[in-house]
This record gives C-alpha cells, sequence and structure tokens, in this order.
C-alpha cells in the first residue's frame, strides 16, 4: 500500500494544534517538534494533497513554501514527492 508523509513548519502552537486536530479526524497519525509538524497515513500524493491543502491554507501556511509531501511504497520503485508547488516523480535508473 502507498504511504504518503508531509512536514509543516511550526510557527505558531494555536496554529499546529488546529490542523492536528483536523488531521486525526481524518485519520492522520502526526508528531512533532520544536521547528516541524509531521503527519502520514495510507494513500495517494494526489488524496492527501486535495484532503489537507484547504486545511494548510486556512491555517496560514504558504502551501507553495512550507508543504512538502512524499508518497511512497515498499513494494515500487517509484517515489513522488510535493515540494514548491509541484508534483515530481522519481524513478530508479537500473
Amino acid at each position: 500500500m502507498d504511504h504518503v508523509r508531509g512536514t509543516l513548519p511550526v510557527v505558531h502552537q494555536s496554529q499546529s494544534e488546529q490542523f492536528k486536530k483536523e488531521l486525526a479526524r481524518l485519520g492522520y497519525e502526526f508528531s512533532e517538534d520544536i521547528a516541524e509538524l509531521s503527519f502520514h497515513r495510507e494513500g495517494l500524493l494526489e488524496s492527501v494533497l486535495a484532503e489537507i491543502l484547504p486545511l494548510v491554507e486556512e491555517g496560514g501556511w504558504d502551501a507553495r513554501k512550507d508543504l512538502y509531501l512524499e508518497q511512497s511504497n515498499p513494494d515500487k520503485a517509484a517515489q513522488s514527492i510535493y515540494e514548491r508547488g509541484r508534483i515530481s516523480r522519481i524513478y530508479p535508473h537500473f
């Protein structure tokens, strides 16, 4: 199964708390350190992006600058990354 993990910088604690509540309601698991909020769940990058993008913007983050998402699957060699407002596909070279 594909797995997506993402990160956002922690700017204000109240901003992060509201975002974490919404993530928990949607079934995400998360962790937080002093500077970064990390979250993950099973699914496809595009689905996660569509689901959390409104929450990111409502929380006051700049999705192009702040949001990082990475989709991986141990059974597949390809990887998808959302960074700086773009989705990139990375394929291994054999």
